[in-house]
């Protein structure tokens, strides 16, 4: 299902080429894996000289510029987000893969868990080959996707470059060298980081739709009641041991999405914590250049906004599909209070010979209480860490802390120049 994915990372030695079972089969799987392993650790060390450099360069921007303004009064804190954002760049795909290589043996586990989810949950059909084929598709698309909105931010970011360097040309073996450099040590960790960002999103698209198909049966259940309730069907009293079957059924395939989900939260929680905040940082930094931006042309703003842009959406957008599981996985607790409500008002309803079934209607009631309370206990929340809960209102607040920030720093920025 992964398929671009997998195979970008596995190019570059960060997801291992073979499983347990087949990691010692011969020896030219040996070498085949010692040579991805090689590719990675080579990678990583090119992008830990790149980082190092940014952040030289970073050390060194901020001394100049706080010596030569040192009369004005300058804050400090806007200067150091304005010079942040390339360094944290080139940083953000060293750290997310550099703990993604150190993770690499649980992959195989987390995959063997998925599969393991998606035989348990495709009789009856919560988790079809449709919605894995449409999860692979759509795989593919955001794989494309990201190495477009990086490419185009990247060529932006050079020709903004070429624009105020004096002496360099694109012939000149100073750019060539540079774009080279850039390209291995930045570009590539960071597009790579962004792929193991989206294994997350992807496999969190699959518990969405499985999600998603529980509801749906859950619906057809209410409306089943809803039918015999409203006298449109005569009730003959099997309802109650047919949905006491599916609730067993329900309850044990809720349990396999639990586990699934626990899963994979363990495994992203701490590079999903690292990608998330550190695209924040991002985010800040071009925000800051906007406010502290003494250029008139218009091409500067459409860098800078486009490139807040950008990464605000790699916080943002990109985080739906794990917003869309914690907000489906709430809404199971309403469907089953419906659904025990219907009961309810089923068990008033005149049967069919006269048959008492309020003993099994109240243990079916109580069941779906507790499976009601379970799924209220057990929202499938993702997390960074413990310390942050991706869910709406993050996203809300993340968008509109950085639109408020950047309007009231501007506001004070310019009174401040007014003042002096």
């Amino acid at each position: 299902m992964l398929v671009a994915q997998t195979f970008l990372l596995k190019c570059f030695g960060f997801m291992p080429l073979y499983t347990d079972k087949f990691r010692h089969q011969n020896v030219r799987a040996r070498l085949a894996s010692l040579t991805t392993s090689l590719i990675a650790v080579s990678l990583l060390l090119g992008t830990l000289y790149s980082s190092c450099q940014q952040c030289a360069s970073f050390i060194n921007g901020f001394l100049k510029s706080t010596v030569s303004d040192q009369h004005d009064e300058p804050d400090t804190v806007l200067k150091v987000m304005q010079l942040m954002p390339f360094p944290i760049i080139n940083s953000r795909g060293l750290a997310v893969l550099f703990l993604f290589f150190i993770k690499r043996r649980q992959w195989p586990t987390v995959m063997q868990d998925f599969h393991a989810f998606c035989s348990r949950t495709l009789c009856p059909p919560f988790v079809t080959n449709k919605t894995l084929k449409k999860c692979t598709i759509i795989g593919i698309l955001l794989c494309i996707v990201t190495v477009l909105l990086h490419g185009t931010w990247e060529t932006t970011e050079w020709v903004a470059y070429l624009k105020t360097a004096r002496n360099t040309t694109v012939q000149s073996s100073k750019f060539v060298t540079a774009a080279v450099v850039s390209t291995l040590f930045s570009s590539l960790p960071f597009l790579l980081s962004q792929q193991v960002f989206l294994c997350l999103l992807i496999l969190s698209m699959v518990l969405g739709e499985a999600l998603t198909a529980l509801a749906r049966v859950i619906q057809t259940e209410i409306v089943t009641y809803d039918i015999v309730n409203h006298r449109l069907t005569p009730a003959t009293g099997k309802e109650i041991a047919g949905t006491l079957l599916k609730v067993k059924l329900w309850e044990f395939h809720h349990m396999q999405m639990l586990l699934f989900f626990q899963s994979i939260s363990q495994f992203f929680s701490l590079i999903l914590f690292v990608a998330h905040g550190m695209d924040f940082l991002v985010v800040l930094g071009f925000v800051a250049n906007i406010v502290l931006n003494n250029r008139s042309d218009l091409m500067s703003y459409v860098y800078l906004v486009g490139s807040s842009i950008i990464f605000l959406s790699y916080g943002t957008l990109f985080l739906g599909p794990l917003i869309t599981v914690h907000e489906r996985s709430c809404k199971l607790g309403l469907s089953l209070h419906c659904l025990s409500f219907s009961v309810e008002q089923y068990l008033t309803t005149p049967f069919e010979n006269n048959v008492n079934l309020y003993a099994p209607g109240v243990r079916l009631i109580k069941r779906l209480k507790q499976f009601e309370l379970v799924c209220e206990k057990r929202t499938l929340l993702f997390h960074g860490m413990d310390l942050i809960y991706y869910n709406r209102r993050f996203v809300a607040w993340t968008s509109t802390f950085l639109l408020s920030f950047m309007v009231v720093a501007r506001q004070f920025f310019a009174s401040e120049r007014g003042a002096k």
